[in-house]
């Protein structure tokens, strides 16, 4: 697992650290204290450098920058730096306590790195075009990456970049899996579920359901092209004891599409990473203690290091509970306040974590 990121000129970090991670990290803090962003940069480094994950982080974002000729849009790169502004020379950085080598991603011109002719626009001048370089980390591509249309990645790194990552018998791949605030689509719950079947654990989907839904009894992915929307909701029916049809999963509210999506990504991350941004979305606080319970107890099992931000006093209450409920989870938790005045986290470990609530300590 890892134990202390540190950040450097990344989105609205000039310089953060967090430290004291454990199996189970909570990040709270008011809003624009920079959670998501923390979120997102222990994502990227634990991908090990993969852009497909700063691409992906952008589109979530709505930073997307549509091509000259209408057609194509692309991830936009100006807001991962500290400052707001894309050009020759700015950076960012990320390095762990842990053995994972030191991330830099950095903006050049094409003119200064080894001419890589299929990449780039045979008539675009190269001493005109910035690229991005992504070095040090396990994944690095050993290409530049063109940018263009004013910031934005010229080339689609979810179709050139994710297959390219060379081998590294010595860090071997590790799953990160992220779920942004509005949950996931029906095309990717469909790929996750895919191998929760085959690899024969529906049940313990189902199960996690059954903490809002008692008689649930299966759920199914119905046929067709319509179960690749991006509706998160479409295609997915839920078959009740004591109804005589299947009803579809949309009908039984938001919380449980928001369970249905983390009950998958826990049983597809083991031995890997799940980021959950606003993991409470969706769920009344009635059931924030059961929902934390299933993330730990799955998390320990699989061998799964989580990271989840909220900013809802029900959620952090829920986690309270739990831990006074099962002192043998407390271990596993800590819980990180971020605040964008201040250059570190500050960093509340099991027993200190419910001290701290039941002391009054305002956390968020």
């Amino acid at each position: 697992m890892l134990t202390g990121v540190d950040i450097s000129n990344y989105r609205g970090f000039k310089s953060f650290r967090i430290e004291g991670l454990t199996r189970v990290n909570p990040l709270v803090g008011k809003n624009n204290s920079g959670k998501t962003a923390l979120l997102e940069a222990v994502h990227l480094i634990s991908s090990g450098g993969n852009p497909a994950v700063l691409a992906d982080a952008a589109v979530r974002r709505g930073e997307v920058i549509t091509a000259k000729d209408g057609r194509d849009t692309y991830a936009d790169l100006t807001h991962f730096f500290y400052g707001h502004e894309l050009k020759e020379e700015v950076w960012f950085a990320l390095r762990t306590d842990d053995g994972v080598p030191k991330l830099t991603v950095r903006i050049v011109r094409a003119k200064e790195v080894p001419p890589q002719a299929e990449l780039f626009d045979p008539e675009q001048e190269l001493g005109s075009m910035l690229v991005a370089l992504f070095e040090g980390a396990p994944a690095t591509f050993g290409q530049p990456v063109p940018i263009a249309y004013n910031g934005g990645l010229l080339l689609d790194p979810r179709l050139r970049f994710r297959n390219a990552i060379p081998p590294n018998p010595s860090m071997p791949p590790r799953v990160g899996i992220f779920i942004p605030p509005e949950s996931l689509g029906a095309g990717r719950l469909a790929d996750l579920w895919r191998e929760v079947v085959l690899a024969g654990r529906q049940e313990s989907v189902v199960k996690a359901l059954r903490i809002i839904q008692p008689n649930l009894a299966e759920i199914i992915f119905l046929p067709g092209s319509y179960a690749r929307s991006t509706n998160a909701a479409m295609g997915i029916v839920a078959v009740l004891n004591g109804f005589p049809r299947p009803v579809p999963l949309g009908s039984l509210g938001d919380g449980m599409r928001r369970l249905f999506a983390l009950a998958n990504a826990l049983t597809n991350a083991t031995n890997g990473f799940l980021f959950l941004d606003e993991i409470d979305t969706g769920l009344h606080y009635s059931v924030t203690a059961d929902m934390w319970k299933l993330v730990l107890e799955t998390a320990v099992h699989n061998d799964i290091q989580v990271f989840a931000t909220t900013h809802s006093w029900d959620c952090v209450d829920g986690l309270h509970v739990l831990c006074k409920r099962d002192p043998s989870l407390m271990a596993n938790v800590a819980v990180h306040k971020i605040d964008s005045i201040i250059d570190h986290s500050v960093s509340f470990q099991g027993e200190d974590f419910v001290r701290a609530v039941e002391g009054g300590v305002e956390l968020r």
